[in-house]
């Protein structure tokens, strides 16, 4: 009987460590799966045990290691450089040729001017198509020459002449014939040329 007694109490012993091991999760890891360099952490990852390394990081391999770099983070990538905004592009006025024109608006003050075009008439036109009113006006046309539009508060005129000065003081003079405090408020030149003389002397001011 006592032998009985002692052999029962025996396997007892042997049973409440193993009750133990399986209650505890990370023991269980380290008793199907073996070392780990850090902390097994159970009930977590696709096995249910993942091996911690004392830096945070999973251990990897198996056994389990800890040697491994850690992944570097990639650099941010640098920034893109942003193209400079560039302003729309102006209403073309030169195609060729010598003539242009300069047309005006009595009821909103706007205006529209062209040079360098092939004949009078498309001078004109593109003038007009500038100017974008109804009542846009042909206040000048020329051709090898310079033209001016002046006004004032009761009236405006327009000339040309060979320069600008010649244009701007015919401008002037037309205008006065209708108002009073007259000024030039755009003159055009439009002349043959080549080269860098194109520049002065196919321009536009007020």
């Amino acid at each position: 009987m006592r032998a009985v007694v002692r052999l029962l109490a025996l396997m007892m012993l042997l049973v409440v460590p193993a009750a133990t091991v399986a209650q505890d999760p990370a023991a269980s890891c380290a008793m199907n799966l073996g070392q780990c360099p850090g902390q097994w952490i159970g009930g977590v990852g696709a096995t249910g045990c993942e091996c911690r390394c004392p830096d945070g990081r999973m251990a990897t391999g198996y056994p389990r290691r800890c040697d491994s770099e850690p992944a570097q983070q990639q650099p941010p990538a640098p920034p893109v450089a942003q193209q400079p905004v560039r302003p729309p592009p102006q209403i073309p006025q030169t195609v060729g040729g010598v003539y242009g024109a300069i047309a005006y608006s009595p009821a909103t003050g706007k205006l529209g001017y062209s040079w360098r075009f092939a004949t009078r008439e498309e001078a004109e036109t593109a003038a007009r198509n500038f100017c974008a009113e109804t009542d846009c006006t042909i206040a000048t046309w020329f051709g090898e020459n310079c033209g001016a539009l002046a006004t004032g508060p009761n009236g405006w005129g327009g000339d040309f002449g060979p320069d600008v000065a010649a244009a701007r003081t015919k401008a002037l003079r037309r205008c006065s014939q209708h108002s009073s405090n007259c000024r030039v408020v755009r003159w055009v030149c439009s002349k043959t040329c080549t080269g860098d003389a194109c520049s002065e002397r196919n321009t536009t001011g007020e």
